[in-house]
């Protein structure tokens, strides 16, 4: 799995002024996540830690690395584990993080498919990578997006209230076009029908990165009530 440790940051000129985010945190689902069994602040305590601690300065070249789950829309049965796609997507981050790219991963799924699972996309994924040897503390979840445009919304959250500002989103190759060329994807188009506003500055990098620079509207309430 060859790693491309010449990708790098955005411009500076690129990245929007911190938002007041002192009374805001990514995770609004968080009562029927607690419903769930999920608490998000022990699950996450010890990379918040290193969360903030990158914020103040680290040598990587970004800020965090942004998975996001895959979960088929025919699934009937629920299953506990991580769909192979994701296993992928996982398996691309973690070398990345141990080739330094960046100090923790920020893992995106909710309660998806099928319709009232038990099993939660972001606690699977961090279970995988530490299955596979990446510290639980540099593994932080992001349990609510039910879908690709919020992923991103939602990690934009996790790392605009941890201080960090530059990310570098590992997927598929599919998501990563799509992710990638916005415009051309629609992608941009869906974001504004569905929340309103673009989510923040996406710029492709390969056939499976894309860099992304959240915009400081993803802490807004949404009005997917599943998913604010």
């Amino acid at each position: 799995m060859a790693v491309d440790t010449a990708l790098r940051r955005p411009t500076e000129a690129s990245i929007p002024p911190p938002p007041d985010s002192s009374s805001r945190d990514f995770a609004l689902c968080r009562t029927q996540l607690l419903a769930n069994g999920i608490d998000v602040d022990r699950e996450n305590a010890a990379v918040d830690a290193v969360a903030r601690r990158a914020a103040r300065g680290h040598p990587a070249p970004w800020d965090a690395i942004v998975v996001p789950g895959y979960s088929p829309a025919g699934v009937v049965e629920a299953r506990a584990g991580v769909h192979p796609v994701a296993q992928d997507r996982l398996l691309w981050a973690a070398a990345d993080l141990r080739a330094g790219l960046a100090p923790l991963i920020v893992v995106s799924g909710g309660n998806v498919h099928p319709q009232g699972t038990p099993h939660n996309e972001a606690l699977e994924m961090k279970r995988f990578l530490v299955e596979a040897g990446i510290p639980a503390a540099q593994v932080a979840i992001e349990p609510c997006a039910r879908h690709s445009h919020t992923n991103l919304r939602n990690a934009g959250r996790y790392l605009l209230t941890r201080g960090l500002r530059r990310a570098l989103v590992v997927t598929s190759r599919d998501q990563a076009m799509y992710f990638g060329r916005p415009r051309s994807s629609t992608f941009d188009v869906r974001c504004l029908a569905d929340l309103g506003y673009l989510v923040g500055d996406l710029q492709s990098l390969d056939d499976r990165r894309v860099a992304f620079v959240p915009s400081g509207r993803a802490l807004e309430v949404g009005r997917d009530p599943q998913d604010p």
